[in-house]
């Protein structure tokens, strides 16, 4: 899905004959995309049939990827269709993961890579495989047997408010996930194929961190994967192989706060994972602030990992809410 539409804006809003194409489809695509889902995923939560809001996404991404429309509604188009696919799919997998952190830390890591392979590969055979690859997605998964569980619109729950500030806090650590790991300085991402690599670890960390997560604990895998990569980050800066699994040591975070923010909002599955990818565009900006105004790095990452730990390890014991 990610790799989809980054092929999308890359390849065909952005070769658009208006010069303002460029940062308009990117603010647009991305606010719509991640920043508003949160409402998708209360919809979803509101109305239930998941199933029915994962085929439309895939509908509007496929159809709008292709089909040569102002780059403007492309890009709302694609939005719509990206944020509708993570928080359909997600509930799904949250729903059935049964307080396990792995599913939700599988589901999303391979939107890392996807991206990557769309940005870099937009112009090659890759991107019309990706297309086919979406479609045949879309028709084959009306062949798969599909249970009714969370058909029907969620139960209203009442919301602790008590726990809006450890909210704001778990969500703080997605934030400043993506804020490090856009202002992590490098000089490899012009290539391609290393670009990739640092994707693939970051899918590879996200996965992984995950499995750690139940086998293990939160606190001790969060505690663990956070030190080790201040260690790879700041020890060894300028290698690219300590790089690569900094960034992996790094993402083991995500599926934590995800599960921790999940269980926070039982039968609104949807808008928390949409709460937790809310903050991933703002982080980006930020990283963003952070490389051109030159801030040292190593400051950054060591305030950054220090919070999220202190988070992890002080905040509110992991539990899951049984509901009859």
């Amino acid at each position: 899905m990610d790799g989809l539409c980054a092929y999308a804006v890359f390849s065909r809003l952005y070769s658009d004959s208006d010069p303002a194409a460029p940062i308009i489809s990117f603010i647009v695509y991305n606010v719509v995309a991640f920043v508003l889902q949160p409402v998708f995923g209360w919809v979803v939560d509101k109305f239930g049939r998941d199933r029915f809001w994962l085929h439309l996404s895939l509908i509007f991404v496929v159809a709008f990827a292709v089909v040569p429309l102002p780059y403007l509604i492309s890009a709302l188009a694609l939005g719509l269709g990206n944020g509708l696919f993570h928080v359909a799919g997600g509930k799904y997998i949250l729903v059935r993961s049964e307080g396990r952190a792995a599913p939700a830390g599988v589901f999303v890591a391979f939107g890392a890579t996807g991206l990557a392979l769309g940005t870099f590969y937009a112009s090659t055979g890759l991107a019309i495989g990706l297309v086919a690859a979406a479609t045949s997605f879309t028709l084959l998964s009306n062949l798969v047997p599909y249970d009714d569980e969370n058909n029907d619109p969620a139960l209203p729950v009442p919301f602790v408010k008590r726990e809006t500030v450890w909210i704001a806090l778990l969500l703080s650590t997605a934030l400043v996930r993506a804020f490090l790991g856009k202002s992590a300085p490098t000089t490899w991402t012009a290539d391609a194929a290393v670009f990739v690599a640092i994707a693939g670890a970051a899918t590879a960390g996200k996965a992984i961190g995950g499995f750690l997560s139940d086998w293990f604990g939160i606190k001790p895998t969060a505690v663990a994967s956070l030190f080790l990569s201040v260690i790879l980050y700041g020890v060894f800066p300028g290698n690219l192989i300590s790089f690569l699994l900094g960034t992996l040591c790094f993402n083991m975070t995500m599926p934590l706060t995800l599960s921790l923010v999940n269980r926070r909002f039982p039968n609104r599955e949807a808008f928390g994972f949409g709460l937790v990818a809310a903050t991933l565009f703002p982080g980006y900006l930020l990283g963003l602030l952070a490389l051109s105004g030159e801030l040292p790095f190593i400051w950054i990452l060591l305030f950054g990992t220090i919070w999220m730990a202190v988070i992890f390890v002080f905040g509110p014991a992991p539990r899951r809410r049984k509901l009859a």
